[in-house]
């Protein structure tokens, strides 16, 4: 099976001493909820998610280069702006006054660095920008509109048909945070929420009225349960435990795929596929 392998981490002492210093400032105090490491794109990224009280944060390091990539917190986010280019660094702080997230992406066409910024207003929406290194906004340049998201602050404010797909599968747990997307034609709903430390997401489309994504058993089975029977058996061929589902839009096209995340002994692997089950290919720059 080809595609991106990650490994857990169960002590976060097994972390390398290196990392353990670039992540410690920013994590202390902090209740890890999972460690991984990947190898992709030629660099060794560790990635650590925490929570302080319900917020879900994460903060990844590049043990290749030595720099952070991404952070959810004010100090984080600022190491990783510290660490572009002069260009990009006032690009970013001069497209919106409140940065929620960034995280320092590979292009898949071409494994091209850029910066993904979401920045958050004081009504709740969220604006994701991604800009070049030497500042000039990406989506812009590829003729893409931008992205709008915006923050639910009470599970309650769902719809009722929206709250009946959650319903079974929330049950129990505790919300962290909800999210309203616009993208791609349609308007996603993703419900982060807690079973103790442990974190998952489901997805539903409100446009379609189907659930998109999951990482909890009983979500992925219902969303595999959508696709054709072709890209049922591919998923499931193999034997593997599928570990995180989702039905995305290609950026090029908006053409539906599935990104699966398997998992073995620790270890994750993840593969896009076509809705029939076809393995989804690299399109050219």
């Amino acid at each position: 099976m080809s595609g991106e392998t990650e490994r857990f981490i169960s002590d976060y002492q097994e972390i390398a001493e290196e990392a353990r210093n670039a992540f410690e400032p920013h994590i202390k105090g902090a209740q890890i909820s999972t460690i991984a490491t990947k190898a992709a794109h030629g660099v060794v990224e560790t990635t650590v998610t925490y929570l302080r009280g319900s917020e879900v944060h994460e903060i990844i390091y590049d043990e290749t280069t030595g720099k952070l990539l991404c952070g959810s917190e004010p100090s984080s986010i600022d190491q990783v702006i510290a660490v572009l280019p002069e260009a990009a660094q006032r690009a970013v702080h001069e497209s919106g006054p409140t940065i929620s997230h960034i995280k320092i992406k590979h292009d898949d066409k071409d494994d091209r660095e850029y910066v993904h910024v979401h920045y958050r207003a004081d009504d709740g929406e969220i604006v994701s920008r991604k800009f070049e290194l030497d500042g000039t906004d990406k989506d812009k340049a590829e003729n893409k509109p931008q992205e709008i998201e915006r923050i639910i602050s009470a599970y309650e404010q769902l719809s009722a048909e929206t709250r009946a797909a959650f319903d079974p599968h929330v049950t129990g747990a505790q919300i962290s945070r909800i999210i309203q997307a616009d993208a791609h034609g349609v308007v996603e709903i993703a419900v982060t929420y807690l079973r103790g430390t442990d974190i998952y997401e489901i997805i539903y489309d409100e446009t379609t009225g189907k659930l998109l994504g999951g990482n909890e058993p009983a979500v992925i089975e219902h969303v595999i349960g959508l696709l054709p029977e072709s890209g049922q058996l591919a998923i499931h061929k193999g034997g593997e435990t599928v570990r995180k589902l989702k039905i995305k839009h290609d950026e090029s096209d908006d053409r539906e795929y599935i990104h699966v995340h398997y998992g073995n002994d620790g270890q994750t692997t993840s593969l896009k596929l076509e809705l029939d089950g076809s393995h989804k290919h690299k399109k050219a720059a």
